[in-house]
């Protein structure tokens, strides 16, 4: 399983000033089964918290973990002179804005830092972990004085070497590198970096699609309706046509059938959040769910929780109905509180935050 271990973004819609999210478990002792092991004692939490007040920017938080994704995703289409899409801090759109990540996949780590404005990439690192340090697979940072980059590379990573002149100040090196390179760690970045996260709100997103293209694959049909019964128990089976290019599904209940855009917003949700979940599952994404409590019940909430648990995929979710989180269930380094100053988002894992007891209110901790 692919994960991430800490991320970090500066300038980014309301996070003004560097935020770190350390995604590492802590050495809390109690429920065990909700952390991942990756090697050695490295452990990562499977499922992430994001709480606050509403508009202090747990949104943010997800989208800019989603943003860096779409950035590397679009690299590659990308013009000569073409203006990077960023999403600067107000008051900010003339500085760069600057994304770290470390991750896990196919069991080697990696850190990848990008820093860049609008009109070109002025940093960009990528290092992996050897042996016990962290060893440098490139470096690239532009040197404004003199108007050009510098470049370097390890010796296991030579063939690099020359790509700097296939690569547009606009676009990324690690795209270059993915493009000209053979090696397989590079494979695996881009691979992870393109392709790991699956986010609810992102528009390129087509759920009936998905759905239409794997209803027949085992067991999927089984576990979407085993999803759709908690919000109502009387669907006996799903139906999925193309009719003239267009996907139709329909909820099929004892007497009737009824077009699932015909469904209350609640159980659209439902089902939009199912799909997702199952896509996540079954292609080994990371899940981001972006306000998991919208137009659902508590109760059902907590199930749609359990169930993500036991598939032990890393997951991201921001929630607004804290009445539904407690640390019976729950690990303190599973929640991330969000809280806004200035206009800037910061964030807290509740771990770091002292005389915490399982009895206590959650929503007491945002007020």
């Amino acid at each position: 399983m692919n994960n991430i271990l800490k991320f970090s973004v500066e300038n980014f819609l309301s996070i003004k000033n560097k935020t770190v999210l350390n995604l590492l478990s802590s050495n809390e002792k109690n429920l065990s089964e909700h952390i991942v092991n990756l090697k050695d004692n490295i452990n990562v939490n499977s499922l992430q918290f994001f709480i606050g007040k509403t508009a202090v920017g747990k949104s943010n938080i997800l989208k800019a973990i989603y943003f860096l994704n779409f950035l590397i995703k679009i690299d590659a289409d990308r013009r000569c002179n073409q203006e990077i899409p960023l999403l600067s801090f107000k008051g900010l759109e003339n500085e760069p804005t600057s994304f770290e990540i470390m991750f896990n996949v196919n069991k080697s780590i990696f850190y990848y830092k990008l820093t860049l404005n609008k009109e070109r990439i002025l940093k960009e690192k990528l290092l992996y972990l050897k042996n016990v340090k962290m060893a440098k697979i490139f470096d690239r940072e532009y040197i404004k004085e003199e108007d050009k980059y510098n470049y370097s590379y390890s010796i296991d990573f030579k063939d690099l070497k020359g790509l700097e002149n296939k690569t547009l100040k606009n676009k990324l090196f690690l795209t270059s590198a993915s493009q000209w390179s053979n090696n397989p760690k590079i494979r695996n970045v881009i691979t992870f970096l393109n392709n790991s996260l699956i986010y609810n709100k992102d528009y390129f997103i087509d759920n009936k699609l998905y759905l239409f293209e794997n209803i027949n694959k085992a067991c999927f049909k089984e576990e979407l309706l085993k999803l759709l019964s908690l919000g109502n128990n009387n669907i006996d089976d799903i139906e999925v046509k193309k009719v003239n290019e267009k996907i139709i599904v329909n909820i099929i209940y004892p007497s009737f059938k009824i077009n699932i855009d015909e469904e209350s917003s609640g159980f659209i949700n439902l089902f939009n959040l199912s799909i997702l979940i199952l896509n996540a599952i079954r292609d080994k994404k990371i899940l981001i769910i972006d306000n998991l409590d919208n137009n659902l019940h508590i109760f059902l909430i907590k199930i749609l929780i359990n169930y993500i648990l036991k598939q032990k995929i890393q997951s991201f979710i921001s929630i607004d109905k804290l009445s539904t989180l407690n640390l019976d269930w729950l690990r303190k380094d599973e929640i991330i509180i969000v809280d806004k100053k200035d206009g800037n988002t910061n964030t807290k894992n509740l771990a770091e935050v002292k005389n915490i007891y399982k009895s206590i209110n959650i929503e007491e901790l945002i007020n």
